[in-house]
C-alpha cells in the first residue's frame, strides 16, 4: 500500500479541498432551504459559504491542522489563497513554518490572531514570546491594508507590537485591533526599538474600525506618532476605545518617558465624537490637587464613556482637564469622588459601587456623580449598596425649587435591597408634583425594579395600583425570604 506522501499532488489538493469544504457553512441556510425559491437558485455561482468554526485558537482548525505535518502539505496548501483568509499563530510554537501564510492569502482580506495558550512566567518563556510575536509582526506588516482583524493576546505586556506599527499607515478594512497582555511588566513608557516610526501629517483612514483595545502603555505609544499625526486620522464610525491597566506617574518623575493624564487626554480628545471609551484599571501614583479652573481641553464629545475600576484620582483629573458630554456614561467598581466641573449625559448608569471606600469615612458616591450630572433623562443603579431611603429623600430635595433628582424621566433599580417601596413612592410623588407645577416640567415617566429587592405590602400595591399617577411603574423583584414579588402599573395616558 502506497504511504500518503507518495500520493500525487493533484489527489491531496482535491483532499484537502474537500477538508476545506467541510470546514465551510451558507451564509444564509434559510434562503437555500426555501423550496419557492429553487427556480431563482439556478445560478452558475455557488452559494455564499462562510467558516463553520469562530474559535481561531481551536488545534484542529482547517487549514493549520493539516499545515503542521509536514512541509509537502503546506506547500500544497499553499497554493489555495482562500485557505489562508484567517491566519493563526499560538506563539507556545516556533511559527517560522506558517510566517509566508501572509504571501499565500495573495490579495484575500485577512484577519489575524496570535496568542499564547501557556502560562509560562519563566524569563525564558518572556523571550521566546517576545522573540515570536516581533517576527509575526514583521511579516505582517505589509500586509496590514488588507487586513480586516489585528488581535494579538499574549502573555506578557512587553511582548505585544506597539500600536503605531500598526495606525501609521491607511487600513481601510480593519475593524478589530486588539493588544493585550495578560502579565503587565512594563509600568511606563520605554523605547524597546518597537516604536521607530515617523510620519508627517498625512490623513490615515480606518474608515470600517469598530474596536480598537490595548493597555494604556501601548496607547501612550501613540505619542510617538505626534499630536498632530492624531489630528488627522479618519476612524470609524461607531469607534470604541478600551484602554487598561495604567498607572500615571507625576509629571514630577526624572524620566523623559513619563506620561501625564494631560497628554492622555489629548489623544482621546482626537477621537471622533460617535466613538466610546472604555476605561479599565487606571489609576494615579500621585494624589492629584483639586483646581478651581477646569476644562483646559474645552468641550469634549463621545457616544459613551465608561470607567470600570478606575481610581478615585483619575476620575478628578479626568473632569479637571475637559468638559465632557456623552450619550451614555457608566461607572463600574469604583468610588466616586468629589469632582469639579461637570458630566453632561443622557443616560447615566451606576453599577457595583463599594459601599465604602478606605479614604472616605461615608460612601457619597451616588451623591458625587448625581450632584454633577447635567442633560439627564435615564438613570440605572445596579448592586449598589448606598442606593436606600436616605439617598431617595436627597433626591427628593434641593433648593430654590431645584430638585436634585430633577429631568430625570427614567429610573431603573436592579439588585439594590437597601430601599423601601415607600421611600420610593414618596419620590415619584415629589418628582411629579413638581413637573405639574412647573410649565414644561419632566415628569418621572418609568421606573422599574427588577432582581433582588424589597417587597411590596398592601398599602405598596394599593398605592401603585389607584394613584392615578402619571409614571409607569414595573416591578419584578425577589425577596429577602426568596418570594417573587411582581406588579406592571400603566398609566391610562400610557
Amino acid at each position: 500500500m502506497s504511504r500518503i506522501r507518495n500520493l500525487p499532488i493533484e489527489l491531496m489538493s482535491l483532499i484537502f479541498n474537500l477538508v476545506y469544504e467541510s470546514s465551510r457553512k451558507l451564509v444564509d441556510p434559510e434562503y437555500y432551504e426555501d423550496p419557492e425559491l429553487a427556480h431563482f437558485l439556478q445560478s452558475p455561482n455557488p452559494p455564499e459559504t462562510t467558516w463553520a468554526s469562530d474559535n481561531l485558537r481551536d488545534p484542529a482548525l482547517f487549514p493549520f491542522n493539516v499545515a503542521w505535518v509536514c512541509n509537502l502539505w503546506r506547500d500544497v496548501l499553499s497554493d489555495s489563497p482562500e485557505y489562508w483568509t484567517r491566519i493563526c499563530f499560538d506563539v507556545a510554537n516556533d511559527p517560522t513554518p506558517l510566517l509566508d501564510a501572509f504571501t499565500w492569502s495573495k490579495d484575500s482580506k485577512i484577519c489575524v490572531l496570535a496568542f499564547s495558550s501557556t502560562n509560562n512566567l519563566t524569563e525564558e518563556g518572556k523571550m521566546r514570546e517576545s522573540s515570536r510575536a516581533e517576527s509575526i509582526a514583521r511579516y505582517l506588516q505589509p500586509h496590514i491594508e488588507r487586513c480586516t482583524s489585528i488581535v494579538f493576546d499574549l502573555t506578557f505586556a512587553s511582548s505585544l507590537p506597539s500600536p503605531t506599527l500598526f495606525l501609521a499607515r491607511d487600513a481601510l478594512f480593519l475593524e478589530d485591533l486588539t493588544l493585550e497582555g495578560r502579565v503587565h511588566d512594563l509600568t511606563h513608557v520605554v523605547d524597546n526599538g518597537k516604536t521607530r516610526i515617523t510620519r508627517g501629517i498625512v490623513p490615515v483612514k480606518f474608515p470600517r474600525l469598530k474596536k480598537l483595545s490595548m493597555s494604556g502603555l501601548a496607547f501612550m505609544d501613540i505619542l510617538h506618532l505626534g499630536y498632530d499625526w492624531l489630528a488627522t486620522v479618519k476612524g470609524g464610525p461607531n469607534l470604541i476605545l478600551y484602554i487598561s491597566d495604567f498607572r500615571f506617574r507625576s509629571r514630577k518623575c526624572n524620566s523623559a518617558d513619563s506620561s501625564s493624564t494631560f497628554d492622555f487626554m489629548r489623544l482621546i480628545s482626537a477621537l471622533n465624537p460617535r466613538a466610546g471609551i472604555h476605561l479599565k484599571n487606571i489609576s494615579l501614583s500621585y494624589r492629584p490637587h483639586q483646581r478651581r479652573d477646569t476644562g483646559y481641553l474645552c468641550d469634549r464629545r463621545v457616544y459613551g464613556i465608561d470607567f470600570d475600576k478606575v481610581s478615585t484620582g483619575f476620575i478628578i483629573e479626568f473632569f479637571q482637564l475637559a468638559t465632557w458630554s456623552a450619550y451614555c456614561t457608566t461607572f463600574s467598581c469604583c468610588y466616586i469622588p468629589p469632582f469639579s466641573g461637570t458630566l453632561t449625559s443622557h443616560d447615566l448608569i451606576i453599577e457595583c459601587i463599594p459601599s465604602c471606600d478606605s479614604s472616605a469615612h461615608h460612601d457619597d458616591s451616588l451623591y458625587n456623580i448625581i450632584s454633577r450630572w447635567e442633560g439627564r433623562s435615564s438613570l440605572s443603579v445596579e448592586s449598589c449598596p448606598s442606593f436606600n431611603d436616605e439617598f431617595l429623600r436627597w433626591l427628593g430635595e434641593g433648593e430654590d425649587d431645584h430638585i436634585e433628582a430633577g429631568k430625570i424621566r427614567f429610573l431603573e433599580v436592579q439588585d439594590c435591597t437597601n430601599f423601601t417601596a415607600g421611600a420610593l413612592r414618596r419620590l415619584i410623588d415629589i418628582l411629579n408634583d413638581s413637573a405639574r407645577r412647573e410649565e414644561g416640567g419632566i415628569r418621572l415617566e418609568g421606573v422599574e425594579i427588577s432582581g433582588r429587592g424589597p417587597a411590596l405590602d398592601d398599602e405598596d400595591l394599593e398605592w401603585f395600583r389607584s394613584n392615578g399617577g402619571e409614571t409607569r411603574v414595573l416591578w419584578d423583584v425577589v425577596g429577602a425570604d426568596g418570594s417573587l414579588v411582581s406588579l406592571q402599573y400603566v398609566p391610562e395616558s400610557g
